[in-house]
């Protein structure tokens, strides 16, 4: 007999709790502790899709972050959070954040729920880290950073442990580098004791666009790290290169430079072709690498050092990689945990109160001109806040963007002049994008967007706005792009040969693509190599309606064997057209003569 899984409290349920700390929770340590608020009084909270966290200071002063679930999970949470709190406990890596997990703690709806209790970790999150250094032109801040990332991967390959979801939210910079990089949010690492694969997955397959493409449940275990280092090593390269690339390519607060579609198909897209034409050799190198690793199976994947010594062995003046245009070999299903990870984030227009106020405690994008100049006030403790509005707040109901504390307006305010190249004064009717957990504030009757990290605010255009509404209406957004459907892996069969070139190796990578991705290469594709093309003669790239973006090639000569294979599929559709209508005239013809029977009995 199937039970139904409880529903855990919402974000303000949670907030309810934690303003009674001595009688709400079971330890010694949070019932003494004291949970921090915001100007109004509220509990701070960082809230997500899966969790909320809160900042409490405990008796001896130190804070602490206090992560409380949202969801049921159905992959074992207690088990496998009671594993990794052991590991860290035992083994206290460097780069990971001190971590504690309590079962039964925090009471609400007349029961107890886990809470886990980690180290509270000063410093920007890596996209704000990055952007600010790209921006500032501070190419040393960045030089360092790939050193610690090289740090860290050879942190976690040594003891074949893993976080398994390095997005920029998780790991968390110190100023100037000065303490190096701290990792956050283990929900879905492993440690030694797990079972690997699929037997011992959660529910976590890391962020689109920093983890491997191909990533599934089955990959889970030590080396799910790997890739993303290699992500992020890369784009820090490219930054120190074309610090411009951010403003062109960042579209979400949790990704770098690219997305999951560049990474899928990045014969396709548009930030490696313009990487790669104005790239020294040396990136033009890491970029050719990041294409090889992200065909390959993910268990394939290479730590950080590996990658770079191979990529310093490539050519980068030989050819160019590219991605064969693909033809899927039978059914491709689409599971529910794939459609689950495209629709994670709805796109909100903040000038719709009631909107914003039916989709409060969940993590949406919302977009919207700001009304007038940003707004400085002072709470009742005589700290600085700060608020953006959406709407004349004067008339009524109105959403708006907060920013509490002098330090985080100070640092709002660069970020938007040195990433956003917005000046103070200019704010009024410029378009933004911000990614939050909207919370509706009763006494004033409006909807609050905390900005807890100046990377959730993003400055866009009125014609990206629209798209993305857009999208968000067809199911198709996610995190500032439209992305198709990601088919499950299909069981791999024997591949199909590509006739390869001797003076290159492109045709022998796509081959290697359509391998791990269990399809074979359409007959233009697998006839041609891919010439290098200076960046001013790159030809048009347009997608299709299979998934799959086509490569503008030019047509098969007659009597070619892509002609040939065209002249059959021709032959094949005029056959099943003639064989519907002879249906058609026969159904057409029985019926008739049923009816002639009919009236002459």
């Amino acid at each position: 007999m199937s039970t139904v899984p409880p529903r855990f409290p919402v974000a303000h349920e949670y907030s309810t709790a934690v303003q009674n700390p001595d009688k709400m929770f079971r330890s010694d340590v949070l019932k003494k502790a004291r949970f921090l608020l915001d100007g109004p009084g509220r509990p701070k909270v960082y809230s997500g899709n899966f969790a909320s966290t809160f900042v409490a200071q405990r008796a001896d002063g130190r804070k602490v972050a206090v992560r409380v679930f949202l969801k049921a999970d159905p992959h074992n949470r207690d088990e496998r959070y009671r594993k990794i709190s052991a590991f860290l406990a035992t083994h206290r890596p460097p780069s990971f954040a001190t971590f504690e997990y309590l079962s039964d703690e925090v009471l609400s709806q007349g029961r107890r729920w886990p809470v886990i209790v980690m180290e509270w970790v000063e410093g920007q999150t890596l996209d704000v880290f990055m952007s600010q250094a790209a921006a500032r032109g501070r190419r040393d801040l960045l030089t360092s950073l790939r050193a610690g990332v090289l740090k860290l991967s050879e942190e976690i390959d040594r003891g074949k442990f893993a976080h398994g979801d390095l997005n920029t939210g998780n790991i968390l910079v110190s100023p100037e580098l000065r303490h190096g990089i701290k990792l956050v949010d283990f929900d879905g690492m492993f440690v030694p004791g797990m079972a690997t694969g699929a037997a011992g997955a959660p529910g976590e397959e890391g962020t689109p666009g920093t983890r491997h493409p191909l990533r599934r449940r089955v990959h889970f275990g030590p080396e799910i790290d790997r890739f993303s280092c290699i992500v992020i090593d890369v784009c820090a390269a490219a930054l120190l290169e074309a610090p411009d690339a951010w403003n062109s390519f960042n579209t979400d607060p949790s990704r770098l430079l690219f997305d999951e579609a560049d990474l899928q198909q990045p014969a396709a897209s548009k930030a490696f072709r313009n990487l790669e034409a104005r790239a020294s050799p040396e990136l033009r190198r890491l970029l050719q690498q990041l294409m090889r690793v992200a065909s390959d199976p993910p268990e394939r994947c290479p730590t950080l050092s590996e990658f770079r010594r191979l990529a310093g062995s490539i050519n980068p003046n030989a050819h160019s990689v590219t991605l064969a245009t693909v033809v899927p070999v039978g059914a491709v299903t689409i599971s529910p945990a794939t459609q689950v990870r495209q629709l994670e984030r709805r796109v909100l227009d903040g000038r719709r109160f009631d909107e914003l106020r039916t989709n409060c405690d969940s993590e949406v994008d919302v977009v919207a001109p700001v009304f007038e100049e940003p707004q400085e006030r002072f709470d009742r403790n005589g700290d600085r806040y700060l608020f953006l509005n959406f709407g004349n707040w004067r008339q009524g109901s109105s959403v708006k963007v907060i920013v509490w504390g002098g330090e985080t307006i100070d640092e709002f305010f660069d970020h938007a002049r040195d990433v956003g190249k917005v000046q103070r004064g200019s704010f009024a009717q410029r378009w933004v994008c911000v990614t939050g957990t909207p919370q509706y504030y009763a006494p004033h009757g409006s909807v609050d967007i905390p900005l807890n990290s100046v990377g959730q605010l993003r400055f866009i255009t009125a014609d990206i706005a629209r798209g993305m509404l857009e999208q968000s209406r067809l199911g198709q957004y996610r995190g500032g792009v439209a992305v198709a459907p990601i088919p499950e892996l299909l069981a791999r069969g024997p591949v199909a040969t590509v006739a390869a070139n001797p003076s290159t190796d492109v045709q022998l990578l796509n081959a290697r693509v359509l391998a791990a991705r269990g399809v074979r290469p359409s007959p233009t594709t697998a006839a041609q190599p891919t010439a290098v093309a200076p960046a001013s003669a790159q030809p048009a790239w347009t997608s299709s309606p299979a998934n799959s973006p086509q490569v503008g090639l030019p047509a098969a000569p007659p009597g070619s064997a892509s002609a040939r294979q065209g002249a059959f599929n021709g032959e094949r559709w005029q056959s099943r057209v003639f064989a519907v209508i002879a249906v058609m005239v026969f159904t057409y013809v029985f019926i008739a003569i049923l009816r002639s029977c009919g009236g002459k009995s």
